[in-house]
């Protein structure tokens, strides 16, 4: 006669959120290496590179135990989520990565490249003087980016 055999598990949580925010991050940004437009004007590239730049902040928000509530909070602000970023890291990030971010910043939490608005058509119509270059905020992105990977992308199995 066969006996049942019990075998008795720990319980595992998998929070895939960081883990997928990071990895939409990852793939804005190269969607935007691998964007090249048919005009002078880049306003594809600059979105790219701003919802990289959120998303892979955010993962690593999430990925330090902040609630999905706390990080709707910040909504679009890049400078917010900059700020927190620092706070909870000790550390700040270079000038290099921030001052990109800063220049974009009002453009991007205001949704003025999504829907067109004046502030940014004046902008484009000033040569983007106003504007960090596509260059510039490329490599914030990717700086943010290699901190996600440096995380192996907040695979964390508790």
């Amino acid at each position: 006669m066969k006996k049942d055999v019990i075998l008795k598990m720990p319980v595992v949580r998998l929070n895939i959120v960081p883990y997928a925010l990071a990895r939409l991050s990852e793939d804005f940004l190269g969607s935007s290496n691998n964007y090249h437009p048919k005009t002078e004007i880049h306003i594809v590239n600059f979105y790219l590179l701003c919802v990289s730049i959120e998303l892979g902040l955010k993962s690593i928000l999430l990925s330090k135990g902040y609630s999905k509530k706390k990080i709707k909070n910040f909504g679009h602000d890049l400078i917010k989520l900059v700020k927190e970023y620092n706070k909870i890291n000790n550390l700040n990030l270079e000038q290099k990565v921030l001052n990109p971010i800063e220049k974009i910043n009002p453009y991007f939490k205001n949704k003025s490249m999504e829907y067109f608005k004046d502030d940014f058509i004046l902008s484009i119509l000033r040569g983007y003087k106003d504007l960090p270059s596509i260059k510039d905020l490329s490599f914030a992105a990717n700086q943010i980016n290699k901190i996600i990977k440096k995380e192996k992308y907040f695979i964390n199995i508790s």
